[in-house]
């Protein structure tokens, strides 16, 4: 029963997004919007706001990956995933705080990655991202605690879906490298954010496996998880590195 906007820079995607949620109950409603944009994210948060009421929850979910070694790298990509993994959830927090602090409560859901624990060679810009992602979540937290809302950094492991196609990693080179018990489902990753927040958890990791790991890379000295990481990558194995 709850209204729901959508926002996503595909408009075509956000769509069909927000037409499949509209089937489970509530009021949908569809918004392209550039996460990167400070402009347009302060209309889109403002229309959300005329036209559902008062925002309760955000979302930060858009993010976008690169597999590549340094050397490969173009600058655009690196430009790219900078904009949208960083300045995305940061534009978002601040165009929607206002919402959630007049009157205050709310909660803040930002959608980093088990990535955040570890230096990942062939992917060191993106896990860079998702630790900044993490720790940008602990420090939003604090500053808003005062006010009664609730951060959470939700940092999934493998999901099953468009986000290595998108990145330039087929089906067999994640499938081969990645262990089946570390991958969880969309539905059980929702799930564990839910839970996560009633518990009021500042960081949430979906799949006991995946927390196992999480906590083992962040003890483990980060040269020897750099060199195991590096050895079965597929990106670098793809480039010749």
């Amino acid at each position: 029963g709850a209204a729901v906007a959508c926002l996503d820079v595909n408009a075509e995607a956000v769509e069909q997004t927000a037409e499949a949620l509209a089937t489970l109950g509530g009021r949908t409603v569809a918004f392209h919007c550039d996460v990167t944009d400070e402009h347009q994210v302060r209309q889109v948060v403002d229309a959300v706001a005329d036209q559902l009421g008062r925002p309760s929850v955000l979302c930060n979910v858009a993010g976008v990956g690169g597999f590549y070694h340094t050397v490969d790298m173009p600058v655009s990509k690196w430009q790219q995933m900078l904009a949208v993994n960083l300045t995305g959830p940061f534009l978002l927090a601040r165009a929607t705080l206002p919402y959630l602090l007049h009157p205050a409560g709310g909660t803040i859901v930002n959608v980093a990655s088990t990535a955040a624990f570890q230096p990942i060679p062939g992917q060191a810009g993106y896990a860079a991202a998702k630790a900044f992602v993490r720790s940008y979540t602990h420090a939003l937290r604090a500053e808003v605690r005062p006010f009664g809302l609730a951060v959470t950094a939700l940092c999934p492991g493998p999901v099953a879906t468009e986000f290595g196609q998108v990145a330039g990693l087929d089906d067999g080179d994640a499938l081969g490298q990645i262990p089946k018990f570390l991958w969880v489902s969309a539905a059980d990753v929702a799930r564990s954010a839910v839970e996560g927040l009633d518990q009021g958890r500042a960081v949430v990791i979906p799949g006991l496996a995946n927390r196992v790991g999480a906590v083992a890379s962040s003890l483990a000295p980060a040269s020897i998880v750099s060199q195991v990481v590096a050895r079965g990558h597929p990106a670098l194995r793809r480039h010749g590195r």
